[in-house]
């Protein structure tokens, strides 16, 4: 990875970060929505955060999209009905078929 100065990293969002975003009324506890807002990933460069993807400059800068995991295409078959339903929730791109099949088939 690339960590000179001027390169893009992806890091957390932060706590102090979270804080300064506005919350809006919602359902669930101010508390909780800082947290998780503070886990959420972003775009940071020399230090500096440059804000969360989708918003402001980062959707100019980067383009950004669901994935299910990095390991998506080397899923054993029994991993891939669960797979494929979280790539339906998160709208991700589906997950590929076997490449041969009827290979597990006993």
């Amino acid at each position: 990875m690339n960590d000179s100065s001027g390169a893009l990293l992806i890091a957390p969002f932060g706590t102090a970060a979270a804080k300064r975003l506005a919350m809006g009324e919602g359902k669930a506890p101010p508390s909780l929505m800082r947290a998780a807002l503070a886990a959420e990933p972003a775009l940071w460069q020399a230090g500096e955060c440059l804000g969360l993807p989708g918003h402001g400059r980062v959707s100019a800068m980067v383009d950004v999209r669901p994935v299910v995991a990095p390991f998506a295409r080397f899923l054993p078959s029994f991993d891939l009905a669960p797979a494929r339903a979280v790539a339906g929730l998160i709208g991700a791109a589906p997950v590929p078929p076997l490449p041969f099949s009827g290979h597990s088939a006993g």
